[in-house]
């Protein structure tokens, strides 16, 4: 009974399929190409498999492999963080030598008082780019609110700063460049105050990436960083970026001090900073804590750009810090560059090693000697 079921299956599986065997069995074989290899050839290959040599240059990764992380990534807070930067926006980290210079010198009323015509001013500026792009927000820095104009300091904007100074420890992602939207610095070129022996120490290849960031202006001491609320630009984006423009800066002082074999501390190499939005400016005070070995930026103080007395306290605070950076800042910078002229022999040392010795990159610490 079982033999006979399985007969009766086999017929009907037969009949099922016998439309689709008829028609694979009408189907004209194609011949095979007289171009195609006679078999597949399934033997291991006897050549020698190539090996990159030890000392040879790997092709350049992919944009996706090589691309850092920008500033304006939720993640990028670590990055500075894993680089020994440390945001500091209470300003209680602020040590005591630091705290007493600021309330010394640059948190202190002046005399003079800004006109009620100035204010209004400022006021209106502000209240009327509180709605537009970042390029009209710029506008608010060309009021009595930041009296920038002084006698050897020199304005420049859009340019990328160089990248040696930045720090680095080697094993975390690399700090975005700085690009600030707008510095403040020494004259250069032929409107120099400097003299011809220091200004050939300024631009010697070995020091430019750190006495010369851009071609604007040198040793910079206050970096700007504007966004628009309109344009979805945030404080905590510009707090980043300055965040590295400011340990740049710092570190930059604390290798000028190592090459000319004078001790930096704190207040002879701090710098400053302003993040700025339509409504608000925040100030920021850059410098390396040599006990926690970290480049900090400390907010030092903060200004509503509608109100007239904060506006008359920027103004004061702002023409502090240009004080502060045309006589002692500049006295400082003076004493270091006579003692690195004539130019020092490991600096000549260093330029015909050729310019990947030239400019030695910022160490963790900050004391890059090079």
């Amino acid at each position: 009974m079982e033999t006979d079921l399985l007969v009766f299956n086999s017929i009907q599986d037969r009949n099922k399929y016998e439309p689709v065997l008829d028609w694979l069995s009408n189907i004209t074989r194609q011949r095979r190409s007289t171009s195609a290899p006679p078999c597949i050839d399934l033997s291991m290959s006897q050549q020698t498999p190539f090996v990159r040599p030890q000392n040879s240059v790997p092709s350049a990764p992919s944009s996706a492999a090589s691309s850092k992380i920008q500033t304006d990534d939720p993640t990028y807070p670590s990055v500075l963080f894993g680089n020994g930067l440390i945001m500091d926006r209470s300003g209680t980290l602020v040590p005591q030598a630091v705290g007493e210079f600021l309330v010394g010198h640059i948190l202190k009323s002046r005399a003079l008082h800004l006109a009620n015509g100035q204010l209004q001013n400022a006021v209106r500026v502000a209240a009327n780019v509180m709605d537009s792009s970042e390029q009209l927000v710029h506008k608010i820095f060309r009021t009595a609110m930041f009296p920038t104009t002084r006698q050897g300091v020199v304005e420049g904007s859009g340019t990328s700063f160089t990248k040696e100074p930045l720090p680095a420890t080697g094993f975390w992602g690399e700090l975005s460049v700085p690009r600030p939207d707008i510095h403040l610095g020494f004259s250069t070129g032929q409107s120099t105050d400097f003299t011809m022996e220091q200004y050939t120490v300024i631009t010697h290849p070995f020091a430019k990436p750190y006495t010369s960031p851009t071609t604007d202006n040198t040793f910079p001491f206050l970096i700007v960083e504007v966004k628009s609320e309109t344009k979805g630009g945030t404080l905590w984006h510009a707090e980043n970026q300055a965040a590295g423009g400011g340990a740049h800066r710092v570190n930059s002082m604390q290798w000028l001090y190592r090459q000319a074999e004078l001790e930096p501390d704190a207040i002879k190499t701090l710098a400053f900073s302003i993040c700025l939005t339509a409504r608000q400016a925040i100030l920021y005070v850059h410098y390396y804590h040599s006990e926690s070995k970290q480049f900090r930026m400390s907010s030092a103080e903060s200004y509503s750009t509608t109100q007239a007395n904060d506006i008359q306290k920027c103004n004061w605070h702002i023409q502090n810090i240009l004080d502060f950076a045309v006589s002692t800042r500049r006295t400082q910078i003076e004493g270091c560059l006579n003692k690195l002229y004539p130019i020092p022999e490991w600096w000549r040392l260093k330029k015909k090693r050729g310019s990947a010795a030239s400019t030695p990159t910022a160490s963790f610490s900050g004391a890059s000697q090079g």
